[in-house]
């Protein structure tokens, strides 16, 4: 059974060496306002765009020109 003090999510990120827009699903640690906190260890070389509750997937789009 997962702790209230932890929330499963995902996290969509552009990784700072390369620019590729990538994501992770894990479980972090929440405040008493329930709001995420992502350690400095896990944000190093990421640049952070999301936090979405669950597990979810991107799709991959292609633009029509």
């Amino acid at each position: 059974m997962k702790s209230d003090n932890v929330r499963n999510v995902t996290v969509i990120y552009f990784d700072s060496e390369t620019l590729e827009l990538n994501h992770h699903v894990g479980d972090f640690p929440t405040i008493e306002q329930g709001r995420v906190v992502l350690c400095e260890a896990f944000k190093k070389g990421k640049s952070i765009i999301a936090v979405c509750e669950g597990d979810n997937q991107p799709l991959e789009l292609e633009y029509a020109s």
